[in-house]
């Protein structure tokens, strides 16, 4: 829960003459409603309160008063504590009032601390780009203050990825879903994130041994066991070989070997469809009509190179044969009638072969006859 401002319920005029004097007046007159109305609230700046949280918020202030008057001055300051506004932390004016006020410093800074608490453990659970200016902020406010501070405004945050990591390690000692093949597990990918990483160049020096297992992790478990099963990147799954990647990304930061430098560029390369290994190609479906083996004839591919070559080879002999008609006189582009280009066939002369056929019936002589 975040922090409640016990002043919220009085106006802002009232909070400007506030005194412990007039906080015993405004009590009697607020419980003095109670016993004149039937209601069971009563309602205080758009807020509904009932008689116990009235009670308890005027022996807090009865007892803290000061302190919540100063937090109420400081805008930035009561603006994260009430609503996580992150204005305070690049402020060094409103800073400044709660580090030079040593009177109310050790307080301010342990109600800070309590919703720094809850607040970097949130942001790190939901990790987004925004989240490491944020805990870059938090880390430089970290450092004006004592140890005391830190261990308060990042227990939560340092129990939560302690856990995270040690289940990690446990649950995924391989990116593989079963001993054979190249599927990983399914809900993998969510867990490899360098962003996550990156967080611990903000986190204190705690966080470090957690950092560096969580990139063993990713090195040892995921980027290791993923290549000495196929080092082949191409033979991944897309999704896969994202995770890879980030794995690569994060584990090169506990790894100085320029091997694993190499393959992560290459990765990269692959996702990005800039690589220069040969692409595999995709298996035909299976047709029942195709029965016939790899091994007889096929068609030869169609060259669309030599197709243009052949058809510039005919044009110039037609351009050539015209040229050369021009000169001669012939006309060696067209085709005459049959009537004109060849001799006419002569009709088959039967009187000369009846007469060969009667010579020798006329050199009979009579004595024949």
């Amino acid at each position: 829960m975040s922090y409640t401002n016990p002043l919220s319920i009085f106006s802002p005029e009232q909070i400007d003459t506030l005194s412990a004097e007039k906080l015993k007046s405004l009590k009697k007159e607020t419980l003095l409603y109670f016993q004149l109305s039937d209601d069971a609230t009563i309602e205080r700046n758009g807020k509904q309160l009932d008689k116990n949280q009235v009670l308890e918020i005027f022996e807090t202030l009865q007892s803290e008063l000061d302190l919540h008057l100063k937090i109420y001055q400081n805008k930035p300051l009561l603006e994260f504590l009430e609503y996580q506004k992150m204005d305070f932390f690049s402020d060094n004016n409103s800073q400044d009032l709660v580090l030079n006020d040593s009177e109310h410093k050790s307080q301010i800074n342990e109600t800070l601390a309590e919703e720094l608490n809850k607040y970097t453990s949130s942001i790190i659970s939901n990790v987004r780009f925004s989240t490491l200016g944020q805990l870059e902020l938090i880390a430089k406010y970290s450092e004006k203050v004592d140890q005391k501070f830190k261990d308060n405004a990042y227990s939560k945050a340092y129990r939560e990825l302690k856990a995270f990591v040690d289940k990690m390690r446990e649950q995924y000692t391989s990116p593989f879903l079963m001993t054979e093949g190249l599927s990983f597990h399914p809900d993998l990918d969510k867990h490899v994130n360098p962003l996550l990483y990156r967080c611990f160049e903000y986190l204190p020096g705690p966080f470090q041994d957690i950092g560096f297992l969580y990139a063993a992790w990713c090195h040892n478990d995921i980027v290791n066991k993923a290549l000495n099963r196929e080092a082949d990147f191409t033979k991944y799954k897309r999704l896969n070989l994202k995770t890879v990647s980030k794995a690569m990304e994060i584990a090169i930061n506990v790894s100085d070997n320029d091997s694993l430098q190499k393959s992560s560029h290459q990765v990269k390369e692959i996702l990005k469809g800039k690589s220069t290994a040969p692409r595999q190609a995709k298996k035909r479906p299976s047709n029942p009509s195709r029965d016939k083996s790899d091994s007889e004839f096929k068609f030869p591919k169609f060259d669309k190179n030599m197709a243009k070559l052949v058809l510039l080879v005919v044009l110039a002999i037609i351009a050539g044969l015209m040229l050369l008609a021009k000169f001669t006189g012939q006309n060696y582009t067209t085709t005459e009638p049959p009537s004109e280009s060849r001799e006419e066939k002569q009709p088959l002369d039967t009187k000369t072969k009846r007469l060969e056929t009667d010579k020798p019936r006329k050199e009979q002589t009579p004595s024949d006859r």
